[in-house]
């Protein structure tokens, strides 16, 4: 219909209202109408896709959100080993006192982003975490393996 408006002369006009069931400025409103129409549901189409392409990308991104298993083992490695300088530093030599060592790292971690798992710890904080790790100290700690030590007379 909007083609056989367009090709209507406006002084054959006349002529052709008679074959319309609406006026023909009714009939020129309504095909404008009818064409910003056109615009909107192609705009909101595009909204659609594009909110449907962001949902999917957050989803994948959820499930990257927390460190995965083979980041967990590389921190456990982590742990194991500053455990161990913090022990050859403060001159702990028992396997208890690497134990509590690595318990404390690990408990301070946890602690730091408010988890209960190292599977937990948010992706984005990785850097941190190795940061804590490798700054890792806690006097308080060597305090109380001496005094055990002490007490134990060893």
């Amino acid at each position: 219909m909007s083609e056989m408006l367009k090709e209507i002369p406006p002084e054959a006009e006349k002529e052709w209202e008679a074959c319309f069931p609406v006026p023909m400025d009714t009939a020129k409103d309504l095909r404008q109408s009818v064409g910003e129409l056109q615009l909107v549901v192609a705009q909101m189409a595009r909204l659609v896709r594009d909110t449907r392409k962001q949902l999917e990308d957050m989803q994948s991104q959820q499930r990257q959100v927390t460190v995965n298993h083979g980041e967990v083992k590389k921190i456990n490695a982590a742990i194991r080993a500053a455990a161990d300088a913090f022990c050859d530093r403060h001159g702990f030599g028992d396997t208890g006192d690497l134990r509590a060592v690595r318990a404390d790292i690990r408990k301070t971690i946890l602690g730091r982003w408010q988890v209960k798992d190292l599977h937990d710890i948010p992706q984005i904080a990785l850097g941190n975490v190795y940061k804590l790790i490798e700054n890792y100290g806690n006097i308080r700690l060597v305090f109380r393996l001496r005094d055990k030590h002490r007490e134990d007379g060893s």
